[in-house]
């Protein structure tokens, strides 16, 4: 995965957000496909936070974890090595070395959007690794349609400018609605996408405070200054400040789209 940059990095902060933002953006789709597949490989593991909820489904399947970073693989496997059927590998999704026709089931979430201009191999290689009538699943952010009420306008402006950095960049945070039609110009049958929020009141603290958390750590956090943003000043602790200010009236969504497709049989 060729990526210009990956502004969230793999320090240890960010690999234990990756555990509460897997649990907070858990699938049941993807859980029923993992549910009923022998083999998966998963673009962009990370540290591994997608495989426990997904071994809660299906204790058996032969599951192959690959990322570009050496630091997420090493706690990955820190992690799991004791675990059967597990294996993880520092490898690129977008040149995989691994046998054609591998796998009943490929997926990345919050992949493709950091990926760069190559994203659209990573779709080609997950078509060659696919055994015939397997599936490729993704799950990707469309950063424009995040939601917070009441307004948050510092924040807002603070998002804005992130997400233009971002693209400016090389990357991607609108991707959600345009993986599907990827999908079909890559020869994937059966295609289809539906948009996915997540969303919560500000009655529903405890949900409400792991959205909010997980954007400000996003927004907010190291990959802030990776894009060139400030790392102080009055907008940023105007930002900051609104993310935690809310009440029974408030609401938040984070927006994604997931997207599927099948290999001819």
């Amino acid at each position: 995965m060729n990526a210009v940059i990956y502004p969230l990095g793999h320090a240890e902060k960010e690999l234990e957000r990756l555990d509460g933002q897997a649990s907070l953006l858990c699938d049941p789709s993807l859980e029923a496909l993992f549910a009923h597949c022998k083999s998966c490989l998963e673009i962009g593991c990370g540290n591994g936070a997608n495989l426990p909820l997904l071994r809660q489904q299906n204790r058996y399947t032969q599951y192959t974890g690959i990322d570009t970073s050496e630091a997420a693989i090493d706690e990955a496997f820190r992690r799991f090595h004791d675990s059967e059927d597990t294996r993880f590998m520092v490898m690129s999704g977008a040149s995989i070395d691994l046998p054609d026709s591998s796998f009943d089931l490929i997926f990345t979430k919050l992949v493709l959007w950091s990926v760069g201009v190559d994203w659209p191999c990573v779709l080609e290689e997950a078509m060659r690794l696919l055994k015939p009538g397997g599936t490729f699943y993704a799950f990707e952010p469309c950063n424009h349609l995040v939601e917070m009420y009441p307004s948050k306008p510092s924040a807002r402006r603070w998002m804005n400018q992130w997400d233009e950095a971002a693209c400016a960049s090389g990357l991607d945070p609108f991707i959600g609605p345009k993986v599907a039609s990827q999908l079909n110009a890559a020869g994937f049958e059966n295609v289809d996408s539906k948009f996915f929020p997540v969303i919560a009141t500000g009655r529903e603290k405890e949900r409400y405070e792991a959205i909010v958390g997980n954007l400000k750590c996003f927004y907010m956090g190291p990959s802030a200054e990776a894009l060139g943003l400030p790392s102080d000043g009055e907008l940023r602790r105007h930002a900051t400040a609104e993310f935690l200010e809310f009440g029974p009236e408030s609401l938040v969504m984070d927006a994604f789209f997931v997207s599927r497709g099948s290999k001819s049989s």
